[in-house]
């Protein structure tokens, strides 16, 4: 009788264990969502909590399977059998962090933050950047747009394809205009839409975790908007399909 009270305890105990493992596991894995790092990311402490997180994710994530696993062997192999699985767990464990890091990045679409700034060839302060363009109509503006890599893997030959509509008029970039500038890049100007494209063969845009990107155009907007929107898409090399970013116009 005995020794069924204490085989029942140290099942309770390792399913409760298991139990704030998950929640602490679902906590970190929360503080690293999208929403979550857009919310943080302009605050001073941030860019050093991100790092701690990340590490404590991936070290639960290496624990998972070991910690699953041996709860549910215990309770019904017991702990002996269990803990001869013990290598083949923590192969699982290193598999998982290895397909979370290398391979999952290839299946996902790019992790990114858009936000613009319209300035007069002067340096704009992050605060200043908006999730919508705001603009002067029938004035040539500057306008910054700031890509800004949220994921934990390199964008690599990254490719930026930005729609004004209908009624804008680019200013190319071989415009003397743009050497006066902090970030010009070259561009080509499409036809329809009012479109510009920031190519990978035309400048190097690889973005690292965490790094931002500026590219800069200079657009002259109708007196009335015949679409209300900017469009932004995203493509890279290591990122599966395109991303898109669609941010409200105001004039």
């Amino acid at each position: 009788m005995s020794n069924c009270y204490f085989v029942s305890a140290t099942d309770c105990a390792l399913a409760l264990s298991l139990v704030a493992y998950i929640i602490l596991f679902v906590s970190f894995t929360v503080l690293l969502s999208s929403k979550i790092r857009r919310y943080f990311r302009k605050k001073p402490w941030y860019k050093y909590q991100l790092n701690i997180f990340l590490l404590i994710r991936q070290i639960l994530f290496f624990l998972l399977p070991l910690w699953i696993a041996t709860v549910i062997a215990t309770a019904t192999i017991g702990a002996t059998s269990a803990l001869n699985q013990l290598p083949a767990l923590i192969a699982l464990g290193l598999s998982i962090i290895v397909f979370w890091i290398v391979e999952l990045p290839l299946l996902t679409k790019a992790d990114i933050l858009v936000t613009f700034g319209v300035d007069d060839g002067n340096a704009i302060p992050e605060e200043e950047y908006s999730d919508k363009l705001v603009l002067v109509a029938e004035k040539d503006n500057i306008v910054n747009t700031r890509i800004h890599n949220m994921g934990f893997s390199t964008l690599k030959n990254a490719r930026i394809e930005i729609y004004f509509g209908d009624g804008f008029e680019v200013v190319p970039s071989e415009d003397a205009r743009y050497c006066n500038l902090d970030f010009p890049k070259k561009f080509s100007v499409m036809k329809t839409n009012c479109g510009v494209i920031f190519s990978p063969m035309d400048s190097f845009q690889t973005l690292p975790p965490q790094e931002v990107f500026i590219f800069q155009t200079i657009v002259h907007p109708p007196r009335k908007l015949l679409r209300e929107t900017v469009i932004v898409h995203f493509s890279s090399e290591n990122s599966w399909g395109l991303r898109e970013i669609e941010a409200p116009i105001e004039m």
